[in-house]
């Protein structure tokens, strides 16, 4: 399919090189079943320069379908080669009388018998993987392999992520994806709230495969800031952040829990005892201490000692101000947190360094102890960015429609930004400000409109941008093939396999 387009009457000269460069514009979304899905967008706008803009008076578009150019491009994916066939090819074993080959139970939603990658992150953040991370990891792509025809997934779910191919729709050297990784959770377990690592392990593995199908893509999206008029859109200064504190130092076997459900066993530290208090150190970058937003506090407490009839009773001091106070029974997590009655003001935090303390309110001459299993802060947060990074979203309880964002804090102007799921934004100004001491940051200033109280976003310098911590090639496996059977699979650590399998 391609895009013809006429236009006529323009208000102004037009320039050598506009923003963007033509008025209409034809781009792939990606596959829908059999069809191709292409996404054809109109600029009546152009702009020059930073003050100065054209427009469009007419603009007429004709579109063409190629015939045969959908079936001929969607039949190299539809039909790839078996793996399981082929090997049976080169080992000269009989095939099935079905050329349909069963393939194994999918693991995270991804058939295990066909070529893909392991991107195994550890971190939340915006990760880049280059053409060239893939071939030094041993990964053999197909020549000529179209970009769009890449896929990545999660645990079952399709992960939408970002394309530079330098438009020749083939991915080779100096071409890139970006997506938006996050470190391994526990699934949600209502019966288990205390329980937030995943508690195998918090390194979180994303599969990157081809010839599967068109995979979910991040488009390319306007931030111009085009609104001058305040009274039609909402400015952020602000934002609900929340930061969770965890840190698995002391493991208890919590003898008097028999239940099958889930349980967190790792926890701060030794606990707090009798009559003892204990600080906790809170590393909150840039909070907004003039806004009228509450601070949420929550804390996840685990009983060890156990009595029916003495409680646990414990004080949360935050800055040394009482904001949390609550007492449970026995050996089980209890969730110290505000009620709307006990809201937290956020001219109580400091910048940067904060302690929360809490006091264990038993006498001393009772045997008493709780564990500390993580520290939860949602609070007011200015738009700066920290170590060149910043996840942010819109301020609470604000309605939908148009906001004006401005991030500061970066050390480059080199500022990639991405709506998490959808795209990522061009078109933002990107300014350099210096104080009085001759020191110089950058802002990133964009407008978005906003269809959903969910969004996120991300601003990112350049070279804050994420590296996985490993790339493998998964290669294909079919265990039902007769050449590789066997009695039993042994699974072990790399270190406790006395020789190759």
């Amino acid at each position: 399919m391609n895009a013809r387009t006429s236009s006529a009457g323009k208000q102004a000269v037009r320039p050598a090189a506009p923003f963007p460069d033509a008025p209409a514009v034809l781009k792939s979304l990606g596959q829908f079943r059999s069809g191709q899905i292409r996404v054809l967008y109109i600029f009546p706008f152009q702009r020059l320069d930073k003050n100065r803009w054209e427009a469009w008076r007419q603009i007429d578009v004709e579109l063409q379908l190629k015939k045969g150019s959908e079936s001929s491009h969607s039949a190299a994916w539809r039909h790839p080669k078996n793996p399981a066939i082929e090997l049976m090819r080169d080992r000269k074993i009989k095939k099935p009388a079905s050329t349909t080959t069963p393939t194994l139970a999918q693991v995270d939603g991804t058939p295990a018998n066909l070529a893909q990658v392991k991107i195994t992150v550890d971190r939340d953040g915006i990760y880049q993987v280059r053409y060239e991370d893939l071939v030094d990891a041993g990964v053999e792509l197909p020549e000529g392999l179209d970009p769009w025809e890449l896929r990545l997934t999660n645990k079952g779910h399709e992960v939408p992520f970002y394309i530079v191919d330098h438009e020749d729709r083939s991915f080779d050297r100096g071409d890139y994806i970006e997506f938006y990784g996050e470190f391994s959770r526990a699934p949600k377990n209502p019966e288990a709230p205390d329980v937030y690592l995943d508690i195998y392990s918090t390194q979180n593995v994303y599969w990157l495969a081809w010839n599967q199908g068109q995979g979910q893509k991040m488009i390319e999206e306007e931030g111009l800031v085009l609104e001058t008029d305040p009274s039609k859109f909402r400015t952020v200064y602000s934002f609900p952040s929340k930061v969770h504190f965890e840190q698995d130092r002391h493991f208890d076997r919590l003898g008097r829990y028999q239940k099958q459900i889930p349980r967190d066993h790792w926890f701060m530290d030794r606990g707090v005892f009798s009559s003892e208090k204990k600080d906790y150190a809170l590393d909150l970058p840039d909070p907004d201490t003039q806004s009228d937003q509450p601070v949420e506090l929550r804390i996840m407490l685990h009983g060890q000692t156990f009595s029916d009839s003495l409680p646990h009773t414990v004080e949360a001091f935050l800055n040394q101000r009482l904001v949390l106070h609550g007492s449970w029974f026995g050996q089980t997590p209890f969730l110290l947190s505000a009620s709307a009655a006990q809201s937290i003001n956020a001219n109580t935090l400091n910048e940067r360094k904060n302690t929360v303390t809490l006091v264990n309110r038993a006498p001393e001459d009772r045997v008493d102890n709780f564990f500390v299993n993580w520290i939860e802060v949602t609070y007011p947060r200015l738009l700066k960015a920290h170590q060149g990074y910043l996840e942010f979203t819109i301020p609470r309880d604000e309605p939908e429609g148009l906001f004006d964002f401005t991030i500061s804090g970066f050390s480059t102007d080199q500022i990639s930004l991405y709506k998490l799921g959808a795209s990522k934004i061009i078109g933002a100004d990107i300014e350099a400000i210096e104080d009085a001491l001759g020191n110089r940051t950058y802002q990133v200033h964009f407008q978005d409109e906003v269809l959903t109280r969910n969004v996120r976003y991300v601003a990112v310098e350049e070279a804050a941008k994420l590296k996985p911590i490993s790339i493998q090639p998964h290669e294909p496996v079919d265990l039902r093939d007769p050449a590789l059977a066997a009695d039993y699979v042994v699974i072990a650590y790399d270190s406790l396999l006395q020789s190759e399998p």
